[in-house]
């Protein structure tokens, strides 16, 4: 039995989520369903994280074990030819038989995407957001401030089961595109909490719309209260755009 790293991408408009899902199409029964048709092997691939339904993936790992001795191109060839459009797999990695794809990345990295103007190609795959003038200055501030903390219970969904809600960040950094009529925010870190990010990107639209001061911003965030109201950014602008692991190259 040998263990495989598969690197893929996914458009998640037409999904509800990575995670199998009993009443609706996830990603991960879409690529299982034809894993099973290739090698007859009814076990369950592990994906490196959840994605929320309508949120995309530039880059993604799963792992599966797979019996047989495969020629990776051809594998590679024939299943994104089983796949629908919206799933490319870009890679096959052969791996060590203990590696997680789940358990052993070190690093995530997210990537949100804001149109300040009405975009129709942009329709499920960005924030379309041309309502109110931001504060790109003070949205960057946020952004930069939002390094030095590192316990989040406020930005995490209600209900979800983790032990704790520390998270190492190594990026937060907004930018803004001015030919493209966007604002990208990029958040890099060793964990993120249920809803995280959409929450964080709320916030800082918040403050950009002057609805949220930069000081509530970093009081909040210090003494680990709970937000008075915070706009859950949609899904459609988000994309898992990185996942990094000790034993594979960048």
């Amino acid at each position: 039995m040998s263990r495989y790293f598969f690197k893929i991408q996914y458009n998640g408009t037409n999904y509800h989520g990575w995670q199998y899902q009993p009443n609706a199409i996830s990603v991960q029964e879409t690529i299982q369903n034809q894993l099973y048709k290739l090698f007859k092997n009814q076990q369950s691939i592990v994906g490196c994280g959840r994605t929320d339904t309508g949120v995309h993936a530039s880059q993604y790992y799963f792992h599966f074990d797979i019996e047989e001795v495969i020629d990776i191109n051809t594998i590679q060839h024939k299943l994104n030819g089983m796949l629908p459009k919206d799933i490319y797999v870009e890679n096959i990695i052969p791996v060590n038989e203990k590696a997680h794809a789940r358990f052993d990345a070190t690093k995530r990295a997210y990537t949100y995407i804001i149109s300040t103007i009405k975009n129709p190609f942009l329709i499920n795959r960005a924030w379309i957001y041309p309502y109110y003038p931001l504060d790109l200055l003070l949205m960057q501030q946020a952004a930069t401030d939002f390094l030095q903390y590192n316990d989040f219970p406020m930005l995490c969904k209600t209900g979800s089961d983790v032990t704790h809600f520390r998270c190492t960040i190594f990026k937060s950094k907004l930018i803004h595109q001015t030919d493209k009529h966007q604002i990208i925010y990029q958040i890099e870190a060793n964990r993120f909490l249920r809803n995280m990010i959409r929450r964080l990107t709320g916030l800082l639209v918040q403050i950009g719309r002057g609805k949220l001061s930069i000081e509530t911003f970093n009081e909040t965030l210090q003494n680990k209260s709970q937000f008075k109201y915070i706009t859950l950014a949609p899904p459609e602008g988000l994309y898992l755009s990185g996942v990094e692991y000790d034993f594979i190259e960048k």
